[in-house]
């Protein structure tokens, strides 16, 4: 009936049980998420939805949203709008950051989707366990609880090869999903 967390988070690596936070909640930083084993229920908004291990999704920062854990692990990245412009922007015209992924981290970072809420979907194209996507994800949390030197370079550049392995169309297939909701809605 309880959850284990762990948070790798400004080099300490802390764990405690409680119980499933499955709070409706907003974050300041855009949030990846992804079964790692099990089923999530993710609820975003006022629909839920059901990933299964290998699934997941990035939500940009103004989504409402909870998880419900169900007998699996979920690993959730945290990442902040400064460190996405820093890596993110100077590559802006590259063609290597051209797919949906990049593009929807972009428009989200410099302003022209300001006031949507929307969300990348992702799931696996074989129902094979991809260990590239999961060694990246293993080796950022690695580098977030390290104090040696040259750790933030690692970090971005383990982002990146994560962002860009999720574009891989071999790998995962993308859904964006907008919520529907105009500029006239979101200010009131």
């Amino acid at each position: 009936d309880k959850v284990l967390y762990t948070n790798v988070q400004e080099e300490k690596i802390q764990y405690f049980i409680a119980e499933n936070y499955d709070q409706m909640h907003q974050n300041t930083a855009f949030e990846l998420l992804y079964v790692l084993s099990g089923t999530v229920i993710n609820k975003i908004e006022d629909k839920e939805f059901i990933y299964h291990a290998g699934q997941g999704c990035l939500l940009n920062r103004r989504i409402t949203h909870s998880d419900i854990l169900k007998n699996g692990h979920l690993l959730v990245l945290n990442i902040s709008e400064d460190i996405l412009k820093e890596v993110l922007l100077p590559l802006k015209s590259t063609p290597e950051i051209q797919g949906k992924i990049f593009q929807f981290l972009l428009s989200n970072l410099q302003g022209e989707d300001d006031w949507m809420r929307s969300y990348i979907e992702f799931s696996p194209c074989a129902p094979v366990d991809n260990p590239i996507f999961r060694t990246l994800l293993d080796a950022i949390q690695l580098e977030l609880a390290t104090f040696k030197i040259g750790a933030e370079y690692f970090q971005k550049g383990l982002l990146l090869r994560l962002l860009t392995e999720l574009e891989n169309p071999n790998i995962f297939q993308l859904n964006r999903v907008d919520i529907d909701l105009n500029k006239e809605e979101f200010l009131v």
